[in-house]
C-alpha cells in the first residue's frame, strides 16, 4: 500500500513504523481469530476488587508517575461500552 507524505510524517510523529501499519492493515483484511471464552470473570476469578484505601493508593501513584507515560484516550466503541465506562468520565 502506498502511503501520502502526510501519512508518513503523522507515523513518524507517533513512534509508528511503516511495517507495523502494513501489518495492522493485513489484520483488517484477513481478520482476527475468535477467542474460546471458557467461563465469565468474576472478582474471584481474573477481576481484582480494591478496598477504598487501596483504590485510593492506586489513584495516588497514578497522579505521581502520570508525565512519565504518553496517555491517550480511551474511546469505547459502542453505546453499551459507553454506558459500562461511564464511571472513569
Amino acid at each position: 500500500m502506498s502511503f501520502t507524505d502526510k501519512d508518513l510524517i503523522d507515523f513518524e510523529q507517533k513512534g509508528i513504523s511503516v511495517d507495523t501499519i502494513e501489518k495492522q492493515l493485513e489484520q483488517f483484511k484477513t481478520g482476527i481469530p475468535k477467542t474460546q471464552l471458557y467461563k465469565a470473570a468474576t472478582p474471584d476469578e481474573g477481576i481484582f476488587v480494591y478496598s477504598a484505601s487501596e483504590l485510593n493508593r492506586l489513584i495516588s501513584l497514578y497522579d505521581e508517575r502520570k508525565d512519565d507515560y504518553n496517555i491517550i484516550k480511551f474511546v469505547p466503541a459502542s453505546g453499551a461500552a459507553s454506558r459500562m465506562f461511564k464511571f472513569l468520565f
